[in-house]
């Protein structure tokens, strides 16, 4: 998947299915959604249904 927006430093993309296990860490412990979110997301859910880019159209 091509990036969608590249700098000297960063380059924003869609997620994909190589970015679960760095997502479902955060977003399973209690403690971090804590000050993020009102629940937890399981590993499985966020390999379904990947959180959005603001502005970064999904892949089709």
């Amino acid at each position: 998947m091509a990036p969608v927006l590249v700098t000297r430093r960063l380059a924003l993309r869609q997620f994909g299915a190589s970015d679960v296990d760095n997502l479902a860490a955060p977003d399973g412990d209690p403690e971090v959604m804590r000050f993020l979110d009102s629940r937890t997301t399981s590993r499985t859910e966020i390999a379904t249904h990947p959180p959005p880019v603001p502005g970064i159209p999904r892949a089709a």
